[in-house]
């Protein structure tokens, strides 16, 4: 965790529980309002290996390749890469 990052935690402690989930699971929230819902989906995989690794170490062992990205579609999506990496 970078330096900023530490100091808005650092002052927010006073006010908030912080919790850490190890297994986040996906909620959703509709606009405009407060409550959020747990999205229903089959966590086993995920649960059992690192999350998503199961299924990518599965598709490369046995050249399934119809879900992947082309590599043109990857380098249109390189800028929004860098921002969700913070670059």
């Amino acid at each position: 965790m970078g330096k900023c990052r530490q100091k808005e935690i650092g002052n927010a402690y006073k006010k908030h529980w912080f919790i850490f989930r190890l297994m986040e699971k996906l909620q959703i929230q509709k606009r405009g309002e407060i409550q959020q819902s747990f999205v229903d989906i089959d966590y086993s995989l995920d649960e059992k290996y690192k999350p998503g690794l199961f299924l990518q170490a599965k598709y490369f062992l046995e050249i399934i390749t119809e879900d992947f990205c082309p590599m043109e579609e990857q380098y249109e999506k390189y800028d929004l890469y860098k921002r969700i990496a913070n670059y």
